[in-house]
């Protein structure tokens, strides 16, 4: 590993049809209107654990709150959904 803040990540297969388990980072954007307005990247290998902090840091970045957001099931979690609840926020 040549990037100590990479995580292992399961990659998919490669041409030989073996399983990757490669360092990585986790790369989000986010849209409005079909714009990109916000990038991030994270060294966690899962979606869960990055929703609060890119939120946080888009609404810092922009100086804007969003109402609701629509993100795939990767980032659905107990603790992210109380979170967006507590912001008012509506998923």
């Amino acid at each position: 590993k040549t990037d100590n803040d990479a995580t292992f990540m399961h990659m998919k297969d490669d041409h030989m049809m073996n399983d990757q388990l490669k360092p990585a980072f986790n790369v989000m954007h986010a849209l409005n209107s079909g714009f990109i307005v916000s990038v991030g990247i994270f060294p966690n290998p899962t979606d869960v654990f990055t929703l609060k902090t890119f939120l946080e840091s888009m609404e810092e970045i922009l100086n804007l709150r969003f109402d609701r957001i629509v993100a795939d099931a990767g980032y659905e979690s107990e603790e992210n959904l109380t979170y967006l609840k507590s912001k008012g926020i509506e998923a």
